[in-house]
Parts: structure tokens; C-alpha cells; sequence
């Protein structure tokens, strides 16, 4: 995209400490209209002849290395290569109880839902509406812990014969997000024409604990409400029976849960319930249901620790033991076949079911995803595939769009980037403005370029989504928390949040949300550190050290994915690769033995230039045949310069 053509397009006025800008609004403000007016391929294109801010790179530090913990964690857990050993001692685990957990969590360990705050209420009134027949609704987010919050739900309470249910999500494009009254009332006429005026319950699940206005309205017209809700609260000031462990006085679980793992577990406690009640003879078997479960919990980003660990760990392995096909039909969609890793889960299955609730409506993944079908669940495959091919494309025009819009010298990024641009259109194969579906994506792919954090808006008549991700050390609920009234809603997490603003408020907004980051983490920026947990050579990390990782993953939030340094290599060959140019293909070598590192997402890194030397980061992995080390390149760095205060070795 050519500076001329945004002209061209119209200029936006805007201001900054009262000074007009004309031109486009860069990091602070509004890209140029015209960035993403330009087909897929253009865009692609043409990103590499234009400029654009270079990524930055962490200060890396190499954790202190633990011999001879490894020596005896290697021994005790028969680890044949000193590899894993090394990254968990690295990690401060002991031969204690806690790095048990972590290699051999039982299901057992799994908690009693009642021990949650208004938990035994909760189970108590579901239990009664199955005996009673009385209509319930089950309303959930449209995201991956919603789709597959409600899909256990509803399938769990069709087996034990009921039928009074009425199981939906959102429709983003029609009621928004989450419990909104224009959601409820729609869902409220449809409860009326099927069960007319009898006494009827709402269960909502990863939303509605601070939707008081809408629930007071269900309440006057004679739902019983419960909530089944993880994201972060303390007081707040909900009329429903609300399950949600970050509320003051619960702290379930330590609140690692997300949405999916507390109905999962309160389903459970209300089938049995019901067999103590007599209203059923046969047992539930909650393991069918861990596939999902765990797809979801690592998708969700919830801490792995505890019963999200415990529910990750086990639907993991259980894959290919799943009654439903569609996950495993998914992943043959994705060309993977067999045994899948964890990254299989998050990086493969996961986004294929949150594109249907990004791109529109989602409703059908609710029965689609409990098929036991294969046809069926196949040719749902499918369709989640072509939806999630589509996403991408979205998602690479509005990675384009925004890295354009932003300044060319990285010391002139905002220390919170903050973008907004017109509401999404496509037209002949021309994409234009964001996509309120696909602005978390773009927004964590900058987070990942730039280690800030970042918003993107989508401005639709007036009215703008925005989506947010963040850095360790900066708290995204707590600051927008400090910010709420000058939002119309916002919620979330620590690490990810979303919100609506009103369009005209979007400097203002802007401004206040980069004096809070300067506020928490210092005035001057500085890039957050890296640990890498070993430094290796070429010889350490054979097919047997790689698989042997395999025992403590799913990876994810609080179990990271195994990063190693790996020193003085040089690059032999390069390939961009991919449908949209985006990915990046290196061969290196040390003399004796090479390695394919892939850079997934990214063709930008200056020092990986034939015949360099250099230090790579990354998590090695294994190829398809699971006989070949491949790499998963975090970045690289010039042979000459240091890598922080190591205290580490060689392994």
C-alpha cells in the first residue's frame, strides 16, 4: 500500500495533545480507510516492498540450570534422555509432590463442584427442572469454551431423556456478544411459543455475571437464572445463583477453570443427582466428554494448573478414544493423522471451531460437534475448514492492514497500540476495514511482533469492538476496570479482554490507555524478558529427547512450551512458504548435522541471511512420520551478542 493511494482515499483529522494530525493516525489513532482495499494477494505483495516497523525481540535470560535435580528426576521417571529432565528442573520442580501432578494427574483429583460457592444450589435446581420437566434455556458465549460449554450440556441432558430444552449462542452480527437484552428478548419469544407461560430456567455459561440488567428482565418474567462464569469479578453485584470462582468468598479451584470445565464437572454432579434421586439408573462416563473439554481449556488460555491441568492432560491422551469423530475428523481435515500433540489441539482444531461463532452463526456446532456419525461429523470437517480458510484470509488482511497504518521506526510505537477502522466488507475478492470477529487474532499477532499490549477496533455506525491482548507484567481487566466508565461494556481476563466504545471516543480512549501502561510498567519501554529454559546442541535433541516432552505437555498458560537456545548454527538455505507468503522455512546446520526451523507467521528476521551465524530459540518438535527433529523458531540472534545474565550450560 502506497502512501499516495491513502491519500487518494481521504484524510482523516484527528488529535493528539490538541495538535490536528492530518494523514493517517499511526499506533494511537485510526489506520488509513484504504489499507485494506486491496485484494489478499496485493497485500501480501506489497508488504514486502513497503515499511514497516521491525519486530522487536526480548531480552532473553536462560533459567539456571539444575543437573543434578535433572539427574534425579531423570531417575525417578525413567526419562531415557537428559533433555526433559533439564527443562523441568530448570523450571524449580522437585521430586515433590507438585511434579508428580504435573507428569501423572489423576482424574481422581478432579473437585466437587458443590464445594463451589452456590455450587449444590446450581445442581440442585437443574436436577429438579429434568425431574419436573420444566423448560430450561442454555445461553453460552460463541467462542470455544461456550460452543463446547453447551454442547456438553446438551448432550448430557438429552441422554437422560430430556427434552424441554432450548440449547443457543449469540449470533455476533445480530445480538453481539454475551446476554445482551436484544439476545434475551429473541431467545424469551422463542421460550414463550414452545413452552407458552409455564415457570421456566436460564443457565448461561461464560457470560452473564455482570449482566444484573438483563437477568433482573428474565427474573420479572419468571426464569430462574444461574450463571456459570469464570472471567474475573470480586464484588460484584449479580441477582442470579452465580457460579463463578473468581467471585469474593469462592475461589474454587483457584479459579483455573474455564466455562467449559465448570459444566463439564457440574453436569456430572447433576447426573448424579439424579441416579441418587432414582430419576436414573446408568452411570455418566466423564471421560467421553474430555476431548472437547481439553480442546477448549488450552483454547481458552486458562492457567494448566489444577483441574484445567487435569482435564488437558487426560482429554489429550483420550483422543483417540473419543465417541465423537469430529475432532478427529478435523484434524485428518488439517492433514494430521494418528496420535495428536497438544499443539495439534490449539493450533489445528481450535481455531476451525471458534471460526464459525467469528464469522457468523454457530448455533449448529452445537449438535455437530456431539455427532457420532462419521459421515456427518466429516462433512462438519469440512465445512469448519472452508470457514476457517476464510478466517485467514480476513486475519492476513488486517495483519497487512494494521502493520501498514503503524510508524516506520519502532522507537515511535505507542506502548499500547490502539487501532480502529471501518466495519468489515468484501467485495469481488476486495477485503476492507476489520472484521469484529477477527480482531483478537490480528490484535495477538501484534502483541507477539511487538511484546505490547493491543487493541483493535472495529467501527461499526458509531459504534466500535475492540478487542484486547497484552504482555506479562500488564494487567488487562484491572486497567480497563479503572477505565470502565468511559466504555459501554468491557470485560474479561488478565490477558485478553474485549470492549465496545463509542467511535468518537476512540483518542481519548487511546491516550488513556498508554498512560496506564506507562503507569504500570515504567516510563521507558522495555521489552519483557524470554527464558529459555536449556541450551542445546544439534546432537541433544534427537527424535527420543522430543518425545519425550510429550509427557508433560498439553503447553500452554502456566506450562509453556519447551524453549532451548541453541548457539552457533548457520544458515544454509531459505524458503517463504504458505498460502499467503506469511511463514518462513530455515535450514541450518552446525557442520555435522542440520535442522528445518520453521518461522510460522513471519519472513521478517534480518540476521537469517545465507551463510550468517546465528543463535536460534524456539520448542523442537517432531515431522508427521515422528522420526525427524524439525524447529519452532521464536527468533534468532546474531552469534555475537550475549544472551542476558545465563546461568546455564550446555545440556
Amino acid at each position: 500500500m502506497d502512501r499516495d493511494s491513502d491519500q487518494r482515499s481521504g484524510m482523516r483529522k484527528n488529535t493528539q495533545g490538541g495538535k490536528e494530525q492530518s494523514s493517517v493516525q499511526r499506533g494511537l489513532f485510526e489506520p488509513p480507510r484504504a489499507a485494506s482495499l486491496r485484494p489478499v494477494s496485493q497485500l501480501i505483495a506489497q508488504a514486502a516492498r513497503d515499511q514497516i516497523p521491525a519486530a522487536i525481540t526480548p531480552e532473553i535470560k536462560v533459567r539456571a540450570q539444575k543437573p543434578e535435580m535433572a539427574d534425579a528426576i531423570r531417575d525417578r521417571y525413567n526419562f531415557q534422555e537428559k533433555l526433559a529432565p533439564l527443562i523441568l528442573a530448570a523450571r524449580d520442580y522437585t521430586l515433590n509432590a507438585e511434579l508428580e501432578f504435573r507428569l501423572n494427574p489423576s482424574l481422581s483429583s478432579l473437585p466437587d463442584i458443590r464445594e463451589m460457592k452456590n455450587g449444590s444450589f446450581i445442581i440442585s435446581h437443574l436436577a429438579d427442572c429434568i425431574i419436573e420437566k420444566r423448560p430450561l434455556m442454555i445461553a453460552t458465549d460463541f467462542d470455544n469454551d461456550g460452543i463446547v460449554s453447551n454442547m456438553i450440556a446438551t448432550d448430557i441432558l438429552k441422554s437422560v431423556g430430556f427434552s424441554n430444552l432450548h440449547s443457543v449462542l449469540p449470533i455476533r452480527d445480530e445480538t453481539g456478544y454475551g446476554l445482551s437484552e436484544k439476545f434475551f428478548w429473541k431467545q424469551h419469544a422463542i421460550m414463550r411459543e414452545r413452552f407458552g407461560n409455564r415457570p421456566m430456567s436460564l443457565l448461561t455459561a461464560d457470560f452473564g455475571t455482570t449482566n444484573k440488567k438483563e437477568i433482573l428482565q428474565a427474573q420479572k418474567e419468571g426464569y430462574w437464572v444461574g450463571v456459570l462464569d469464570h472471567h474475573h469479578v470480586g464484588d460484584v453485584d449479580c441477582p442470579a445463583v452465580l457460579g463463578n470462582p473468581g467471585q469474593t468468598g469462592c475461589g474454587f479451584e483457584d479459579n483455573v477453570l474455564a466455562a467449559n470445565g465448570l459444566m463439564l464437572l457440574t453436569m456430572f454432579a447433576v447426573h448424579d443427582e439424579l441416579k441418587r434421586r432414582g430419576a436414573v439408573q446408568e452411570s455418566m462416563s466423564l471421560k467421553d466428554y474430555l476431548v472437547p473439554a481439553a480442546i477448549a481449556t488450552i483454547a481458552d488460555c486458562v492457567p494448566l494448573r489444577g483441574a484445567s491441568w487435569t482435564i488437558a492432560y487426560h482429554g489429550l491422551r483420550m483422543f483417540e478414544d473419543s465417541p465423537f469423530p469430529v475432532f478427529q475428523e478435523m484434524l485428518s481435515a488439517r492433514g494430521v493423522r494418528g496420535t495428536p500433540s497438544g499443539s495439534d489441539l490449539s493450533m489445528l482444531i481450535a481455531p476451525m471451531i471458534n471460526a464459525a461463532g467469528r464469522l457468523g452463526d454457530a448455533n449448529f456446532m452445537i449438535e455437530a460437534l456431539a455427532d457420532r456419525q462419521v459421515l456427518s461429523a466429516r462433512a462438519t470437517a469440512e465445512r469448519l475448514l472452508s470457514l476457517n480458510k476464510t478466517r485467514q484470509d480476513i486475519e492476513a488482511a488486517m495483519l497487512q492492514s494494521a502493520l501498514q497504518s503503524l510508524p516506520k521506526e519502532v522507537e515511535n510505537l505507542p506502548r499500547f497500540i490502539c487501532l480502529m477502522d471501518e466495519a468489515f466488507e468484501e467485495s469481488d475478492g476486495i477485503l476492507s476495514g476489520y472484521h469484529k470477529g477477527v480482531v483478537g487474532i490480528v490484535s495477538q499477532r501484534l502483541v507477539e511482533r511487538y511484546l505490547r499490549p493491543v487493541v483493535l477496533f472495529a467501527n461499526y455506525d458509531g459504534e466500535a469492538s475492540g478487542s484486547f491482548r497484552t504482555v506479562d507484567g500488564y494487567n488487562l481487566i484491572a486497567n480497563l476496570d479503572k477505565l470502565r466508565k468511559h466504555f459501554i461494556k468491557v470485560g474479561g481476563h488478565p490477558a485478553a479482554a474485549g470492549g465496545t466504545i463509542d467511535a468518537s471516543q476512540f483518542s481519548k480512549i487511546s491516550e488513556l490507555l498508554n498512560r496506564s501502561v506507562e503507569l504500570d510498567l515504567g516510563a521507558q519501554y522495555k521489552p519483557p524478558s524470554f527464558h529459555v529454559d536449556a541450551v542445546c546442541t544439534l546432537r541433544d535433541i534427537n527424535p527420543t529427547a522430543v518425545r519425550e516432552l510429550k509427557r508433560f505437555e498439553p503447553f500452554g498458560t502456566d506450562n509453556p512450551e519447551p524453549d532451548i537456545l541453541i548457539p552457533d548454527l548457520f544458515v544454509e538455505k531459505m524458503r517463504i512458504f504458505g498460502k499467503h507468503r506469511n511463514n518462513l522455512s530455515v535450514t541450518l546446520s552446525d557442520g555435522h548435522r542440520t535442522i528445518e526451523a520453521v518461522y510460522w507467521r513471519r519472513t521478517d528476521m534480518p540476521m537469517l541471511q545465507h551463510n550468517n551465524r546465528v543463535h536460534i530459540i524456539g520448542t523442537p518438535t517432531l515431522n508427521a512420520s515422528g522420526e525427524t527433529v524439525q524447529f519452532s523458531l521464536k527468533t534468532a540472534l546474531p552469534a555475537d551478542e550475549g544472551v542476558g545474565s545465563s546461568k546455564g550450560g550446555r545440556v
